[in-house]
This record gives C-alpha cells, structure tokens and sequence, in this order.
C-alpha cells in the first residue's frame, strides 16, 4: 500500500506509533507541530520531505484515499486524535453540521438577536475584531456574518 507515493513499511508504521498516546477511546498525537499534528511519510523520488496530516494517515491506512472534495473530519471533536475508528470522510459542510448538532462551536453561541446586532453596529462602524470580542467569537465568523455567508437567513 503507498500513501502520498511513499510505500507503507512496518519501520513507518513503527514510527507512526511510536508518536501517539492512548488516552481513553483517542489516540493522541504526541508531536504537535500543528494543531492536527504532521506525519513525516518519508522522501519522495526527488528526495523533498512528504508530510500528511496524522489523522488523514490514519484514515487513509485503515480506508484508503481520502476522496476528492472531502476532507478527514473528527466524530470525537478531538484534532490530535488518530484513531481511524474516530475518522470520517465528509464535506466542509458535514463537518459544520457535525458541529452544530453536537453543540460546540462559536457559531452556536450566537443568537439571532446578536447576529443583528453584529450586522448593525458593523455598519455604525465597529471593527470587526472589537465584534468578535465583545460578541466572544472570532474575527472570521464576525465577518462570515456580516457578509452572509452565515446566518443568511437573518434580517
């Protein structure tokens, strides 16, 4: 089996190992150069480094290639884990919907009468990083609200 190329040995496997920890039903990535973690796979034929995301190795050694247009998505809501079991391939959207129906996220917080609110002191001019502070949420949904992207169905 290759992934990204590179062949999947048993020294590779031994290596993906050797990086997590089995916390509960997760299985967290140790080495948390990002916020999900980089695998090292090896070189590729022009002997330049080939990285991957931990969770998507993970996924892929147990179901194979992600397919196009999908991305590796979390059923535990934790970004170190790499246990395949927790690991599913889904669309940005499903992964918002995921969010949401499980309750998490900034969006959520949010209530239609403070999406209003958002909208029209931006429009007082109100920066959108003072928004997202005072509306405890972050910049980019502050300005996903403001151009509707979402919470379109508020006027």
């Amino acid at each position: 089996m290759k992934i990204k190329g590179i062949e999947v040995t048993d020294s590779l496997l031994d290596r993906f190992q050797a990086k997590i920890e089995k916390v509960g039903n997760c299985w967290l990535w140790k080495n948390k150069n990002s916020r999900y973690g980089r695998f090292q796979l090896g070189r590729d034929a022009n002997g330049e480094p080939t990285p991957i995301s931990a969770h998507h190795f993970a996924y892929e050694l147990l179901n194979g290639p992600v397919p196009k247009g999908l991305q590796v998505c979390h059923t535990c809501d934790n970004s170190l884990c790499v246990n395949p079991r927790h690991l599913f391939a889904g669309t940005q959207s499903d992964n918002i919907q995921d969010c949401c129906v499980k309750g998490r996220g900034s969006l959520q917080k949010l209530s239609t009468e403070e999406v209003k609110d958002i909208r029209e002191l931006h429009t007082k001019g109100l920066r959108q990083v003072d928004l997202a502070e005072m509306f405890s949420s972050s910049p980019s949904n502050i300005n996903n609200i403001i151009k509707r992207r979402h919470f379109d169905y508020v006027d």
